[in-house]
Order: C-alpha cells, then sequence, then structure tokens
C-alpha cells in the first residue's frame, strides 16, 4: 500500500515541513500524516496551497513504513531533505588556505 505525505517549505525560514492533521505543520516528517488515498492526497494538497503564508510550494511525497513504524521518505532527495545536509556545515577561515600555503602542483 502507498503512503504519502504533503510537504514544502517553512515560509519563514525555508526549512522543510510536513502537514499533520487539523493543518498544522511540523519540521518533524516522522509526525507528518500519512495518507493513503489519492483523492485524500489531492484534497490535502488542495488545502496547503491556500496556506502560502506558512508554507512555500507544498506538494506531495511518498513514504514507507519503517522500523517501528516510524515513516521514512522513499526518494533519497526527501531523505535529504528530512534529514539535514549530507556534509558538515563547519567552515574553516580563508586565511589558512592562503594560495601561498597551498601545496604546489605537480609538474607532468
Amino acid at each position: 500500500m502507498k503512503l504519502w505525505i504533503i510537504t514544502g517549505s517553512a515560509t519563514e525560514s525555508g526549512a522543510p515541513i510536513y502537514l499533520q492533521t487539523n493543518n498544522r505543520w511540523t519540521h518533524k516528517l516522522s509526525a507528518g500524516h500519512p495518507i493513503a488515498s489519492e483523492a485524500e492526497r489531492q484534497s490535502l494538497l488542495d488545502a496547503a496551497k491556500a496556506q502560502q503564508r506558512k508554507v512555500c510550494d507544498p506538494y506531495w511525497i511518498e513514504v514507507r513504513r519503517a522500523e517501528l513504524g516510524h515513516l521514512a521518505p522513499v526518494s533519497l532527495r526527501e531523505k535529504i531533505r528530512a534529514e539535514g545536509p549530507t556534509i558538515s556545515l563547519v567552515s574553516t577561515p580563508f586565511s589558512s588556505t592562503t594560495p601561498a600555503s597551498r601545496p604546489a602542483a605537480a609538474s607532468a
């Protein structure tokens, strides 16, 4: 059986959000409202599109029941959106990597 969740980006922050029951939104995919019918999916998507002050460009994603019944996205793209960046966001100052401190390229 296919399941879907309505998602989009929070208007205030741009962070991924997921539709819960009663037209409420959450930042946790696992707390989103799973939808089992295509008719309900379209109805909730239409309702979400009317909430542009809260959510930008809502759309539906396919999810599945994972361990312990938790919801997990089917696509890798949505998994990355739900879990955050795949690289460290710690930046290093440019002063430590000036051209003079970089190793010279090997000549052929």
